[in-house]
């Protein structure tokens, strides 16, 4: 009774440590980013770090003279470029977002073959907003997000302003997200041997119907997308990645402005 008490004694020290010495760190980080974010002028904002600098990575890819902002000329040089990428096959296997974006299909939807490529002036005007025909980068962060504060503007830019660290934050999915993969991973696994194979990936596509189009070939390669590994199952790490990157992809910025070879219509 002696020994367990005093290992008991012991294990609840060794604890109170171990939290104490995590509090004080987390204390410390917390007043670290405080001050950082104090010597910057900043203030908290909703938006995700990692789209503002996603986009700002595209909009200099466009910027082709290196001037800061965009012309007409470069906007659409770009976007036209995306389209013949697009169009162009060279013989090989294409991927299904290849397949899907060389027929003008945006989140299983047909476009006709409509680029947004084809609508540049338009977009061009939208974009430009004080006219003077030169497109920042701070008028398409405030085309994207209009109801940003101009504290929160400022901080978004503060992200991709030069000297700024290029640290980005790790995007995490909600609790209610996780419960969603956890719980399509129990209903493919019918076998609930931990793990879903291809056939029961096949049933499970088929009996959810959850797309009208996804045909043999595309449900196969959603499936090798899944399964990281390559041993013919998905297991609930794999499943969870797969649908991480579906969830966190930051469409609504690059598929708005057609910035990540996917064309769109009007």
């Amino acid at each position: 009774m002696e020994r367990n008490l005093i290992r008991s004694l012991l294990q609840d020290r060794r604890r109170h440590s171990i939290d104490a010495h995590e509090h004080r760190r987390l204390a410390q980080q917390a007043a670290a980013d405080e001050e950082t974010k104090r010597r910057a002028g900043l203030t908290a904002t909703k938006y995700p770090r990692r789209e503002i600098i996603e986009l700002k990575k595209v909009f200099d890819e466009y910027d082709a003279d290196r001037s800061g902002a965009l012309s007409k000329e470069e906007l659409k040089r770009a976007l036209s470029r995306q389209k013949r990428e697009a169009q162009r096959y060279d013989g090989r296997k294409k991927t299904l977002e290849e397949r899907q974006s060389a027929a003008g299909v945006v989140k299983g939807k047909v476009r006709a073959g409509i680029y947004i490529s084809d609508f540049h002036e338009s977009l061009f005007r939208a974009l430009d907003t004080d006219k003077n025909g030169k497109v920042d980068f701070e008028e398409l962060v405030r085309l994207m997000h209009p109801l940003a504060s101009d504290a929160e503007l400022a901080t978004m830019l503060g992200w991709v302003a030069p000297g700024a660290p290029v640290q980005e934050e790790a995007p995490k999915l909600t609790s209610h997200q996780l419960a969603e993969i956890q719980s399509m991973f129990r209903l493919y696994d019918k076998d609930r041997n931990g793990s879903v194979s291809r056939d029961e990936f096949h049933r499970a596509m088929r009996r959810d119907k959850v797309d009208d189009d996804l045909d043999t070939q595309t449900i196969d390669e959603i499936f090798d997308s899944a399964d990281a590994n390559g041993d013919g199952q998905i297991d609930l790490e794999e499943w969870s990645n797969h649908m991480r990157d579906a969830y966190l992809s930051p469409v609504s910025t690059s598929e708005l402005l057609g910035l990540s070879s996917v064309n769109a219509g009007r």
